[in-house]
């Protein structure tokens, strides 16, 4: 009798274990901030993916030892790939309807009919020495070429593109972002330029902010520019007056940061040290803090945010994809959590599947016991 007490309390302590284990381990790189995150998917097909832009359920993906990739995310947990155009170098993509504009540092810039994702083909070229982003604005992009600034093109016969224009003081541009008339060009160890673009084939500059460090990135939201230095980290800036930029504040923890987005309160930034890294912005500008962390290796160079996904171009690693939760969101249950790409994350059926086991073990302990009190079976003795 004294063994079936024992097998009574052992089944107690069972079931009580098998649920709380639903809600103390969930399989996720847990950490001392606000959030957690973990790996969905990836793509990696031994390339250096380098920059991508999302339109729909399609990556546009820049890898510079394979040329342009093209991949069917709408399974995030495993992305496939649709398509391929081979060259080497590429570093920057720009996808305008069924056209690409794909940057390939010393072979210039491709320009790709992309109708077929499954085939895209060349529409054109143009000559650029060192080309690393097309960014359109209209019938005019503007070419980010490195040591020679920024030239200005006609992009109206994307076959046939032609020089209209040219801005270069000098700085090496990466990228820049254009909001309105204005360009905002971070110019590597110029620091940030802030130009007047009203007359597209002279732009004039406003403004500048540069306190050292190695300007590669930018993301401009509501008049503040946070501003991705490879040096002195994440920089915020208020360029609410674009001839007299101020720095608000940043955030550096010893990393190479090399990219940003920032959504709401939160910039999502890639460092080449430290991955994915997720920090609070406007709470305290001047005193921006960490709120998550991803890294796993490669060299993290650029990030787009779709809901509760980080898409990170990861380098060597290839395209990785990060989910990305609140702490409570876990802690408070483990109710199914389903992003708006339809993938369950964390079930009901864990928690269900544990306690009818539970269950199903304490009926067998109870039968067992009644069996024993009418004097059959020496099965526990």
């Amino acid at each position: 009798m004294r063994k079936i007490s024992q097998l009574v309390v052992g089944s107690i302590v069972i079931a009580l274990l098998l649920n709380l284990s639903t809600t103390c381990s969930n399989n996720f790189p847990m950490n001392e901030q606000n959030l957690v995150l973990r790996e969905l998917g990836q793509f990696d097909d031994g390339g250096e993916i380098v920059t991508f832009q999302i339109i729909e359920n399609i990556a546009y993906v820049a890898d510079w030892d394979d040329g342009l990739e093209i991949l069917d995310i709408s399974d995030p947990s495993d992305p496939t790939e649709l398509g391929q155009y081979d060259i080497r170098y590429a570093r920057g993509v720009q996808v305008v309807d069924d056209v690409l504009y794909l940057a390939c540092n010393t072979n210039g810039l491709m320009i790709l009919n992309i109708s077929d994702p499954s085939h895209p083909t060349k529409l054109g070229e143009y000559y650029a020495s060192d080309a690393h982003q097309l960014i359109p604005k209209g019938n005019i992009g503007y070419l980010a070429n490195w040591h020679h600034g920024i030239e200005i093109l006609n992009l109206s016969n994307p076959s046939n593109l032609i020089k209209i224009g040219q801005f270069n003081d000098g700085g090496s541009v990466f990228t820049l972002q254009i909001i309105d008339e204005i360009a905002y060009v971070p110019e590597y160890t110029n620091g940030l330029e802030i130009l007047n673009i009203s007359e597209p084939t002279t732009p004039t500059k406003l403004g500048q902010f540069n306190d050292g460090g190695e300007t590669v990135a930018i993301c401009v939201i509501d008049k503040t520019a946070y501003v991705a230095d490879k040096e002195d980290g994440l920089e915020i800036l208020d360029v609410s007056d674009p001839t007299n930029p101020i720095k608000l504040g940043n955030y550096h923890d010893g990393g190479d940061v090399v990219g940003v987005q920032v959504i709401g309160s939160i910039a999502y930034v890639t460092d080449w040290r430290d991955g994915l890294e997720i920090i609070d912005v406007t709470t305290d500008p001047t005193n921006p803090t960490e709120l998550g962390q991803y890294y796993d290796g490669g060299r993290a160079n650029d990030v787009y945010i779709i809901d509760n996904l980080a898409y990170v171009a990861d380098g060597s690693d290839g395209l990785e994809i990060i989910q990305i939760w609140e702490e409570k969101e876990i802690s408070q249950s483990i109710t199914s959590v389903t992003s708006s790409t339809g993938v369950d994350t964390v079930t009901e059926h864990n928690t269900t599947l544990r306690s009818e086991i539970a269950i199903l073990f304490l009926i067998i302990i109870l039968l067992m016991i009644r069996k024993r009190g009418k004097g059959g079976g020496g099965v526990l003795s």
